[in-house]
């Protein structure tokens, strides 16, 4: 029974990686679709790594995953929450003029939220490296290492457009490292 549930960790977690670039895809087209999109490849993902880490016997990767998993997901509430707030002040000409005419601090409030985001983003790809260094090693397939690293310089350069080209190729070698996995 077990090696059946670890012979569909290859299908769970490539679904999930597909889900993602997906999400990466419909990010310009239609945000909700993306997100809803993202945090199902998420979930699914975090199933194929509780999968691994019960299959190899090493709790610090589905640990790790899930550490990471919810830094980024506090990374998108303050996104998120920061949306609706610009959002917010466009609906209403009043708090519209008080916007503009305080907009040092308004600016300030969106570059911190922004700095805090990038943080919290490279912590989280931080844990995912932890993490898919681990399977690497444990299962022999050096593309997981080749992700997370990946993942990690995106994260980094995320505040450049090129970060997200590395995040990108990052989705499409974690979905090959997936269906990489020998039983």
């Amino acid at each position: 029974m077990f090696q059946q549930s670890f012979y569909n960790v290859r299908y769970i977690g490539g679904l999930g990686s597909i889900l993602m670039m997906i999400s990466f895809i419909f990010l310009f087209f239609s945000p909700m679709i993306s997100l809803v999109s993202y945090l199902i490849g998420l979930m699914l993902i975090l199933i194929a790594l509780k999968h691994i880490s019960d299959y190899v016997k090493d709790k610090k990767i589905f640990t790790y995953a899930l550490y990471s998993a919810s830094v980024f997901i506090l990374a998108i509430i303050i996104v998120f929450s920061m949306l609706m707030s610009i959002i917010s002040i466009l609906m209403s000409p009043l708090r519209l003029l008080e916007t503009i005419l305080n907009i040092s601090s308004f600016t300030l409030g969106i570059v911190t939220s922004l700095f805090i985001v990038w943080i919290l983003i490279i912590i989280s790809s931080a844990f995912l490296k932890l993490s898919f260094d681990k399977i690497s090693r444990s299962l022999k397939i050096d593309l997981f290492s080749i992700t997370a690293l990946l993942y990690l310089i995106g994260a980094i350069l995320i505040i450049f457009v090129i970060g997200s080209i590395f995040i990108f190729v990052a989705q499409i070698l974690q979905t090959i490292a997936f269906f990489s996995i020998k039983f």
